[in-house]
């Protein structure tokens, strides 16, 4: 019963986990990494096509890397809405 209370709590999760396994204390300062839209690209890239195949997913087509949007479709300003704005001038 004590594990699950300490499962539930986030905390105690850090801590029972750190005191364990040994070898967590050297992984846990790699997992804190922030990790930055093209880091994470990179990462996607590096991965195989067996394990994109391990995953479930294509390795032609459904690769990790084309699920990030690299660029942002906008529409040309000539079929873009007009949006009117009520603010008083001067304010």
């Amino acid at each position: 019963m004590d594990g699950i209370l300490k499962f539930n709590k986030n905390n105690e999760i850090k801590q029972t986990a750190v005191e364990t396994s040994v070898d967590m204390k050297n992984h846990l300062s790699k997992a804190m990494d922030d990790l930055n839209p093209l880091r994470v690209m990179e990462i996607f890239k590096r991965i195989s096509d067996e394990d994109c195949e391990l995953m479930g997913l294509d390795p032609v087509d459904g690769r990790p890397e084309r699920f990030v949007w690299t660029y942002l479709p906008v529409p040309p300003v000539c079929i873009r809405p007009s949006v009117v704005m009520e603010t008083a001038a001067g304010t």
